[in-house]
């Protein structure tokens, strides 16, 4: 496969939910929407919202970018309102009949932002669908499961 059929493939809009935890938090339910927008320049821009199930209100968002470097690789920077910013290297690979994109980074964090020593991502896209695993690691915690999702897509490339 070819950087601008995995760039097309990595591109659009994906609507679902998710579910999260971690040690220092009780599990929690949310919806989500990830925006994904490729660029004339060969990047395509990364955006994440995500809603509470339980009254709607906004819990999180992050910004960013995807660079396929090459039909193997692939760059993952991304920001956080909360003080950290991650540069994550990557993986592409084919497993299944899905598009498998995994990125770990060690992130940089704001004085003010919580310890977040270590973070890893897989992203599985499927036929109108985004799954995604996301892990990390703080200063009190070893790398442990924080969050997943089921995502469908709801509109853009694929």
């Amino acid at each position: 496969m070819q950087v601008d059929e995995i760039r097309s493939l990595l591109s659009g809009s994906f609507r679902g939910s998710g579910r999260g935890g971690y040690p220092t938090v009780s599990s929690f339910e949310y919806f989500e929407t990830i925006d994904l927008e490729p660029s004339p320049k060969g990047f395509i821009e990364y955006r994440s919202r995500t809603r509470s199930k339980v009254d709607g209100s906004p819990l999180h968002t992050e910004c960013g970018y995807i660079r396929v470097i090459s039909p193997e690789r692939a760059e993952l920077i991304v920001a956080q309102p909360t003080g950290i910013a991650e540069v994550a290297c990557g993986t592409i690979e084919s497993i299944d009949g899905e598009l498998v994109v995994s990125f770990e980074a060690i992130p940089s964090v704001s004085s003010t932002a919580k310890v977040v020593s270590r973070t890893a991502r897989e992203l599985r896209f499927g036929v109108n669908r985004l799954s995604y695993s996301f892990t990390m690691e703080t200063d009190t915690v070893e790398m442990t499961w924080h969050l997943s999702a089921q995502l469908d897509r709801i509109g853009g490339e694929g």
